[in-house]
């Protein structure tokens, strides 16, 4: 197993700079390097995975209401929506404010 190099507070700022803008820095230490350019793509999937569920939610919108009308559609909408925020809640239940506060 290869041992990281230890980065002081102004290494790790050039670096979550570096990777913002999605590419690999010279002076960033080897090990880094694979980092920051596993950050930007795991980025760029996550903003795609979020436009993805958007134009889901566009799509059923759009049958939901010309099937059942607006006020129906909405009403389903809702529903599935915070019965899915539901569950997701129930996932961290058990984990208390410790769990996310340190």
């Amino acid at each position: 197993m290869t041992q990281r190099p230890r980065l002081d507070q102004a290494s790790l700022e050039h670096m979550l700079i570096e990777a913002s803008v999605a590419t690999a820095c010279a002076r960033c230490p080897a090990g880094t390097r694979r980092t920051t350019r596993r950050a930007a793509a795991l980025s760029r999937e996550l903003e795609s995975a979020f436009r993805n569920r958007a134009d889901l939610y566009r799509l059923m919108w759009e049958e939901l209401r010309a099937e059942w009308g607006e006020q129906a559609a909405e009403r389903v909408m809702v529903r599935a929506i915070e019965r899915r925020g539901r569950e997701v809640a129930a996932a961290f239940a058990g984990l208390g404010r410790r769990a996310f506060c340190r």
